[in-house]
């Protein structure tokens, strides 16, 4: 995923489950984050291999619920 967002890893260990999973359960089209370095908010689109690669890892992991 980093080096799909541009992200460093203090970014990308912050992300939860609820800022990839919208309420209904399914992948997010872009995710809004602050970078915990800079302070910018940063909107950043999930491309087609993050997006399987996150399918593929939530359903392994059996995760459906945002919340979590």
């Amino acid at each position: 995923m980093g080096i799909n967002f541009a992200l460093r890893i203090n970014d990308l260990l912050s992300l939860k489950v609820k800022d990839i999973l919208n309420k209904k359960g399914e992948i997010v089209e872009y995710l809004h984050l602050r970078e915990q370095k800079t302070k910018k908010e940063k909107k950043i689109k999930i491309n087609s291999a993050v997006k399987e690669a996150l399918e593929y890892y939530f359903k392994k992991a059996n995760v459906t619920d945002p919340d979590n």
